[in-house]
């Protein structure tokens, strides 16, 4: 399920207190004119997480299984397509590179043209601050330290209950920040599942009702925080709810940045998300602007999509590592 949907979801689970198997399924039976009775409990809101398994009573399946026959499709696309429609949620599709930029736009590092690889990309990026006082997690000598940043497929487990989180890889960065009031950081962000010419990118940040963080980022953030040192062990309840946070990244179909030349004085810098590490550009685009080539920028060109010449692919779960 597009995590949009998911979202879209998830705030009438929220009005109507209710579970997200009830409102799926209420809304799927009344779109079919099948009758259904929702169990009225009070469920938890669902996560970020775009899998999820509903229990769908047999008349209301058999129409479901007859609309994807209908329609050529398969009843999961049935459902996502009603439930998009019922909850306004953006329709996703994949506008590819092709269709934007000439036929041999997308060929991959095995040489073949992929034409079904969309050109941009967006990844929601989930950060928080953990209230605790800076000051505690300053270096022995009383300096600042670095940005730490860990990824590792070390099984997390929850700092609340213990329970198992993931036993799959994963990643987390954190530093004392005193215009935060604590320790501030993130985890490894989750794709967009939707076409980004739909994304709502404004209102961003803390004002965006689609794209900020939720309880499960708390929690497993908190839980990282845990696992990696033992002084933050126990320290959800310090978590900062009050300050809302989220954002956007936008990237190309390797994660790396583009620097070229796409029309007569027009030179697009499209940096990927990869922020600080950009901080050399200026100094080298516009030195090619004045007529002298940058070898340094020549991987970075627009044709490699074109011509297969791709980076190579991240095992981080951070797209920008």
């Amino acid at each position: 399920m597009p995590s949009t949907l998911k979202r879209r979801l998830a705030r009438e689970v929220a009005r109507r207190e209710s579970t997200l198997n009830d409102v799926a399924v209420d809304l799927l039976a009344d779109e079919f004119g099948v009758d259904f009775r929702p169990s009225g409990r009070r469920g938890p809101v669902p996560g970020d997480t775009g899998v999820f398994l509903l229990r769908i009573p047999p008349e209301l399946k058999r129409q479901l299984d007859a609309a994807a026959r209908e329609r050529r499709s398969s009843t999961n696309k049935v459902v996502v397509e009603t439930l998009t429609t019922r909850l306004g949620a953006p329709t996703p599709r994949k506008d590819t590179m092709a269709r934007q930029n000439g036929s041999q736009n997308g060929k991959g590092r095995d040489g073949k043209v992929h034409d079904d690889v969309g050109m941009w990309i967006y990844w929601c990026l989930e950060e928080g601050t953990l209230g605790v006082d800076p000051e505690m997690h300053k270096t022995n000598d009383g300096r600042m330290p670095p940005v730490i940043h860990v990824d590792t497929d070390a099984p997390l487990h929850s700092d609340v209950d213990g329970s198992l989180i993931t036993d799959k890889l994963w990643g987390l960065y954190y530093k004392p920040d005193f215009n935060f009031g604590g320790v501030q950081g993130g985890s490894s962000p989750y794709k967009v599942d939707q076409d980004p010419d739909t994304v709502a990118v404004d209102p961003y940040g803390p004002d965006s009702p689609d794209f900020i963080v939720g309880d499960n980022f708390i929690h497993t953030w908190c839980s990282m925080l845990a696992h990696c040192q033992k002084r933050f062990e126990g320290k959800i309840s310090l978590y900062k709810y009050k300050e809302r946070s989220g954002g956007l990244g936008c990237f190309t179909p390797d994660s790396f940045p583009v620097f070229d030349v796409f029309r007569e004085n027009v030179y697009v810098i499209a940096d990927s998300n990869h922020g600080y590490k950009m901080l050399g550009v200026g100094k080298l685009v516009a030195q090619e602007i004045m007529g002298e080539k940058s070898a340094l920028l020549e991987p970075f060109r627009f044709a490699r999509f074109e011509k297969g010449e791709l980076h190579p692919t991240s095992h981080s779960p951070f797209p920008w590592s």
